[in-house]
């Protein structure tokens, strides 16, 4: 017999009690079979993974007669998007499609016994003896209402029993078809559909060497299954790049032929990839077994040798160019910069998806430490990556106004001002350290005085490198005219 305490009266708090006790499975059914509501694990299917969800291709039969209809009942993720599915079948007519599933949930077992005979069970509280009473359940919004007898009660006494479970709660997920044949014979039938609940990232390792000039770069891609079900030994690709998921992404009909390549220079030989229209198609070419609820990291390629270089970064706050700055300054953090070129020569040179690169490098005992993580967006071939990895902790730089002017004023909207600045850097270091110091300014700007000599790498933005002795330090000065 199945059974749950309630709380008394009916406000929130007792169906709120109602549904904790079910969920604690304090639900006993009688008289019913057992039903297997486990996930399922399906054998070779295809998928082909996008950012925040699973394109599903598998296969199916039946035997149909012409003009004969038949239901197909084929199980799918109980997270699919049911107007994404796409049914071809040969010698048959699709008729209708629907998504059939209702999953055991305390409000599904309430709502199913609505208006229908439950039992009542209470328990004596001298002798502990339990008797049950027939009772109709009415109503479970704000509360839970039953009929005992002749009396209407919103106040439960004991516990709810059900009689047995409703039918067909608790079934797998199901793709119902309704297919008309065309000739006699067995028909296959082959189902794609698009599924929430499986996603994938790139995700990648560094290590730097002791001259941090050259580094070790291995590639994962990490793929997650929330769908509730797990994939055995099934086909796996995945689509780099920035898909508009809103709709259904690929045409699920048809084949791809495109050009594949096979694996350059890192990837692992069991990969391939290929375009995919605007996009990248990668293809690991042996059978992945995605368990549910468990991640997965897969290798996609290992390079070592990768030359790079490391570089300190300072970028001013961009300042009010308009007024005087009072005070002694502001800090300005000094930034710590490994860059690489994702080409051949480097030992790359394949597209890398977005993704979260984590860098380590050893210690003077060989340990290998964590320095620093940054993320980089989708780095096409002969691109360089630029990792901002944290603060550098020796080296300080100070940003100072040291002279302020008002020079002329001919409309509202064309005003002329004139700053003077002076960036400190300071070095801790035991060796010297070049430092690349960016100023970003608004309007229309000219330097006028300087005593290093700027480089203009944007429109609003000056750039000075400043070479700053071991254990001493750098002044830039300059001078900045800004009209607006």
């Amino acid at each position: 017999m199945t059974h749950f305490r309630t709380a008394r009266g009916i406000s929130g708090i007792l169906l709120l009690g109602v549904l904790f006790f079910l969920l604690q499975l304090n639900l006993d059914i009688s008289h019913a079979q057992d039903r297997e509501t486990g996930a399922e694990t399906w054998q070779g299917a295809s998928l082909t993974l996008y950012k925040t969800m699973a394109l599903v291709r598998d296969k199916d039969s039946v035997s149909l007669k012409k003009g004969e209809t038949k239901q197909l009942y084929h199980p799918v993720s109980g997270k699919i998007i049911p107007e994404s599915a796409v049914i071809t079948c040969d010698n048959a007519e699709v008729l209708e499609q629907s998504f059939v599933f209702q999953p055991v949930t305390p409000q599904s077992i309430l709502e199913s016994y609505l208006g229908k005979d439950v039992l009542l069970i209470e328990t004596d509280k001298k002798t502990g003896t339990e008797h049950s009473i027939p009772a109709k359940l009415l109503s479970i919004q704000n509360g839970i209402v039953i009929k005992v007898k002749n009396r209407i009660e919103t106040t439960v006494p004991g516990r709810i029993a059900f009689p047995e479970m409703p039918k067909g709660l608790g079934e797998k997920p199901v793709l119902k078809i309704l297919l008309m044949g065309r000739s006699d014979r067995k028909i296959p039938v082959e189902i794609a559909y698009l599924t929430r609940g499986i996603s994938w990232q790139a995700d990648y390792v560094a290590v730097l060497d002791e001259s941090e000039s050259r580094m070790r770069l291995d590639g994962r891609i990490n793929i997650r299954n929330n769908s509730g079900i797990t994939f055995e030994k099934a086909s796996v690709q995945l689509v780099a790049g920035d898909v508009n998921e809103g709709k259904t992404p690929v045409d699920v009909t048809r084949n791809f032929a495109m050009e594949k390549s096979a694996a350059p220079g890192p990837m692992r030989p069991h990969i391939t990839r290929e375009k995919l229209f605007e996009y990248h198609l990668y293809s690991i070419e042996r059978p992945v077994s995605l368990e549910k609820d468990q991640p997965k990291e897969i290798t996609l390629f290992s390079a070592a040798g990768i030359p790079c270089s490391k570089e300190f970064l300072a970028i001013g706050n961009r300042p009010a160019y308009t007024r005087k700055i009072s005070g002694r300054g502001e800090k300005i953090p000094v930034l710590a910069v490994v860059s690489f070129k994702n080409d051949k020569s480097s030992g790359l040179g394949i597209p890398m998806p977005q993704g979260e690169v984590r860098m380590y490098k050893r210690d003077a005992s060989g340990r290998i430490q964590f320095i620093g993580t940054d993320g980089v967006s989708h780095v096409p071939l002969d691109e360089e990556v630029r990792l901002s990895l944290g603060r550098a902790f020796d080296l300080v730089c100070t940003r100072v106004q040291t002279d302020f002017k008002k020079l002329a004023i001919s409309t509202k909207y064309n005003t002329v001002y004139e700053s003077s600045y002076e960036i400190t850097l300071k070095n801790s270091k035991d060796e010297p350290a070049t430092v690349k110091y960016m100023e970003p300014i608004s309007g229309t700007w000219k330097i006028t005085k300087e005593n290093l000599q700027h480089q203009k790498p944007d429109a609003d933005t000056a750039a000075w490198k400043l070479d700053v002795p071991a254990h001493g330090q750098k002044v830039l000065k300059f001078t900045v005219r800004v009209r607006y």
